[in-house]
């Protein structure tokens, strides 16, 4: 098995910074700080990454396929300021935002006894 050019690289990095991260590692203070600063941007975030690489994106095949559903920027970003993360993910066919439907759990995925 061959390993990409990409993969090389991110390995090569990850070993570059390495030795400072154990030289300096985070207090738990630090590492809480930090999570909860993420937390508090996560819908912020989300949205910006979303509109940057999906709907400011002409060739973004989930622009075409949200633009199909009648899925604008504007009502996922409603949703979110609203209801948070949890429910963005719901949105259906009417360009509106259903609850998901209960589906059976999977079976025979991996990491699974006797899969």
């Amino acid at each position: 098995m061959l390993i990409s050019l990409d993969n090389l690289q991110i390995g090569a990095r990850f070993l570059q910074k390495l030795p400072s991260f154990l030289r300096h590692p985070l207090r738990l203070d630090e590492a809480r700080a930090i999570l909860r600063g993420r937390l508090e941007r996560r819908e912020a975030d989300f949205l910006a990454l979303v509109h940057g690489t999906i709907y400011a994106n002409p060739a973004s095949p989930y622009r075409r396929l949200l633009a199909m559903a009648g899925g604008e920027y504007g009502d996922l970003e409603r949703l979110v300021q609203t209801d948070g993360l949890a429910r963005s993910e719901d949105m259906n066919s009417e360009g509106g935002f259903a609850p998901r439907p209960n589906l059976p759990p999977e079976t025979g995925g991996a990491g699974e006894a006797g899969a």
